[in-house]
């Protein structure tokens, strides 16, 4: 590491993020990771065309938790 910053797991990153009330719902989060994960290594188009009614859910799911940080963020006076 180059900065010499301890590595944090992305689910603990998550976890922590929603104990703080920073996001809505960790497990939410890690499954949108999940997913673009998938997305990202799905060579068959069809697959894909498949996934798209799942995506739009878990759409959903991300602009609540952006919602939730930027809440968050605003009721600390960080943003306007």
């Amino acid at each position: 590491m180059l900065l010499h910053e301890p590595f944090v797991p992305f689910i603990d990153m998550m976890n922590g993020g929603e104990k703080n009330g920073i996001l809505r719902s960790s497990d939410q989060m890690i499954g949108i990771r999940d997913m673009r994960n998938q997305i990202a290594h799905e060579y068959i188009p069809e697959v894909i065309r498949d996934l798209v009614p799942e995506v739009i859910e878990l759409t959903n799911q991300l602009s609540e938790n952006i919602t939730c940080c930027r809440d968050f963020l605003e009721e600390r006076k960080w943003i306007d």
